[in-house]
């Protein structure tokens, strides 16, 4: 959630998530009595392994509707159909729908809400729920028709939001056509002339004569380093924008270059909106959105006269400020093409089984020499009946008997390579642990491997920590019951706040619970916290330590400040360090409150001396104790070896020509005595010489 846009989710939304009744799996009364308008009478079939189902909510305009089976699964297609035959003067269709995919700012649709008739897509919707219900309507010629409706899920999950919903399907009289409104004519752009089009087209020299598209000319555009030519289809669904050159090849070996900005939509394989070259008819370039920089293209001419087509084909999206495509300096040269060299196969190495207990494995490697390299390595789990979610971070365990786990890895090829669309993939030299792999649409290779169970009974030999030694606040139940007190400093009315359940794209450290502090209020503005938030008493332990996890909500406003106290019996707060700040990740911050061993004390954060950034989010406080550290006896002048130095130092301190600042007491006191001797210095110059293998207090 952003500094300045927050999500409300209301009543209905959250009511969307309670699923009423399960279907069938084929023909079900209760679906629908839920999806028809009032007195509706149609009837619809969902099968598969994901039936549509019921859901209620507290909207009377749709208090029982349809909504998707498969919400929370991954990869997963939930599909609901409906037969009609349609009378000789037509008829009308109409339904409500909520689309709550997910979808990015450029136009691509992860999670698809897709609307059919007879096959052709209606609607492809992505992540609309900011709209409510919307309503759906159009004609239906006479005849037979099958309407159906799904939801397809990609690898991501979202429980609480993936979903589409339909209500008040009917079928009536044929729905009138609009009239269209009467909007003052847009002036347009005149098309350049032949002579401003070749001369923006061509590179420094050239004489290549280019033919305009008569119905969405090609515009001449002037930047500050070039003049070019871009498609002048933008924003025009189902269109092509197409300028011709013919050209004469006299000899072997030549090519045709040129620059190119592609901004389609899609990737090379996929047919959304595309940036094309064709030679004598033939498609040889197809770009989809690449860089919004400018890149070159070379194809190899054999002699005679070939004609050459750039289009730009749009399909029926649209989006005018990125459907595009560019072209500069065309020329004939002499040269060979640059041909990437292709990668058909993918290996990677040192992937292990998860076992409980044991931490993920993030070291996976490729074979020395590859062509290609690891971009990202995720480890994830998906827990379907505590509909728990995410990523397995290397510091954390295979510990959950009622999830699956699987390792994602992305791969890139190097300059000069191109991964097929045929690759294998092989994961320790064989396909055993590989689930799925393949071109991703945004450029990269993906594995998955097979999604695994961990048993309590096998158990991994690598240690589990230690039990904490201290308290631990994870909030997940109210804090103030637990001895927590939370004071406003300032005055202004905006405390520390306790979050729990709540469906917000908030970031914290784990569960469901945590703490949060503003430093900005989208209805007020800027904030100037000084808001504690203060912990019950508690003993120190020894070698004490103070950690809790925090980060600063908004990733372009992310430095919260704080301070950490403690306040010890009959005593003012103290501050522990310094003042600190959170930044857009998630990071544990640790305080030595070891000096405070045996006492009673309390400890506070602070959020102050900060504004206008937006939230500090605090999560699982923990009271602990470091590791004691490891005394490497008869290292008397603490360098990390046992010499005769060593023993000189322990001589002189026994014979009071040192003081005890100038040595390590306890490393020396090798005999176990509590006091340096004559004996100390003894031993230790034995040890040094290879004479003896232990001190006395090693046993």
């Amino acid at each position: 959630m952003s500094k300045k846009i927050i999500i409300v989710f209301t009543a209905v939304l959250l009511a969307l998530l309670i699923p009423a009744a399960l279907s069938a799996g084929t023909k079900d009364a209760a679906l629908d009595a839920a999806l028809n308008v009032e007195g509706g009478e149609l009837t619809f079939v969902s099968e598969g392994a994901y039936p549509w189902q019921t859901a209620e909510s507290d909207d009377a305009d749709h208090a029982v509707f349809g909504i998707c089976g498969n919400t929370g699964t991954a990869s997963s297609t939930s599909v609901m159909t409906l037969s009609v035959t349609v009378g000789e003067e037509g008829s009308g269709l109409s339904f409500d729908y909520q689309a709550f995919g997910e979808s990015s700012n450029y136009g691509y649709v992860f999670d698809h809400c897709i609307f059919k008739i007879d096959g052709a897509v209606q609607f492809d919707k992505g992540n609309e729920y900011d709209a409510g219900w919307q309503t759906f309507e159009t004609n239906l010629e006479p005849g037979a028709h099958t309407l159906e409706w799904s939801y397809t899920k990609d690898s991501s999950v979202n429980a609480q939001g993936d979903y589409f919903a339909v209500d008040n399907v009917s079928i009536g009289d044929v729905i009138p056509d609009e009239p269209d409104p009467t909007e003052p004519p847009v002036p347009t752009p005149e098309p350049p002339t032949d002579e401003e089009l070749d001369n923006a087209l061509n590179a420094e020299g050239g004489t290549i004569h280019f033919t305009n598209d008569e119905t969405y000319p090609w515009m001449v555009i002037e930047s500050e380093d070039r003049i070019y030519a871009k498609s002048g289809n933008a924003g025009v669904e189902s269109s092509t924008s197409t300028i011709t050159a013919v050209v004469t090849v006299e000899s072997e070996g030549m090519m045709v270059r040129f620059d190119l900005i592609a901004r389609g939509e899609g990737y090379d394989t996929v047919d959304w909106d595309t940036c094309r070259l064709f030679v004598d008819g033939e498609m040889v370039m197809k770009y989809g959105s690449h860089d919004e920089e400018w890149e070159s293209f070379e194809y190899a001419l054999e002699p005679g006269e070939h004609t050459l087509q750039w289009q730009y084909k749009k399909d029926h999206s649209t989006n005018p400020q990125g459907d595009y495509f560019a072209v500069d300096n065309v020329e004939i040269i002499e040269g060979t093409p640059f041909v990437p060299e292709t990668i058909d196969e993918i290996r990677i190495e040192g992937f292990s089984t998860p076992l409980w207990g044991q931490h993920p494995n993030y070291n996976v490697t490729v074979p020395e020499g590859a062509n290609y390299y690891i971009s990202e390595i995720m480890w994830q789990y998906a827990d379907e009946l505590n509909e728990d979610y995410g990523q397995l971070y290397e510091d954390e365990y295979f510990d959950n008997e009622f999830a699956t786990y699987n390792l994602l890895v992305r791969i890139l090829p190097n300059e000069g390579y191109v991964i097929s669309d045929d690759a294998a993939a092989l994961i320790n030299g064989s396909t055993t642990a590989v689930g799925s792999y393949g071109n991703s649409i945004f450029g990269y290779f993906y594995i998955y491997s097979k999604e695994y169970e961990v048993d309590p009974n096998v158990v991994d030999p690598t240690p589990v920590p230690p039990e904490p030694v201290g308290p631990i606040w994870d909030f997940e139940t109210d804090p103030e019951d637990q001895g927590w007190t939370f004071v406003d400093a300032d005055g202004d009315g905006n405390n520390w706040s306790w979050m729990v359940d709540w469906y917000g794209d908030y970031t914290f450290h784990e569960g469901y619970g945590f703490l949060m502090s503003f430093s900005y209020d989208n209805d007020i503005g800027p904030l100037y916290p000084d808001n504690w938030a203060i912990t019950p008493e508690f003993e120190v332990p020894e070698n004490g330590l103070f950690t809790f996890w925090a980060v600063g909500q908004d990733p372009d406003y992310p430095y919260e400040i704080f301070g950490v106290y403690l306040k010890a019996a009959d005593a003012d707060w103290v501050q522990i360090g310094e003042d600190d700040y959170t930044w857009g990740v998630d990071y544990q911050f640790e305080y030595d409150i070891s000096d405070y061993a045996g006492q009673t004390v309390q400890m506070a954060i602070r959020h102050y001396n900060c504004s206008d950034m937006f939230e500090l989010n605090l999560d699982y406080v923990e009271v602990t104790a470091a590791e004691a550290p490891q005394i490497l006896y008869g290292d008397a002048d603490g360098n990390g070896t046992v010499a005769v130095t060593d023993a000189i130092l322990a001589l002189r301190f026994s014979m009071g020509l040192i003081s005890e600042e100038q040595l390590d007491t306890v490393a020396a006191d090798v005999d176990g005595s509590g006091s340096v001797t004559v004996t100390d210095a003894v031993l230790i110059l034995r040890r040094s010489m290879g004479l003896i293998d232990t001190f006395p207090i090693e046993g």
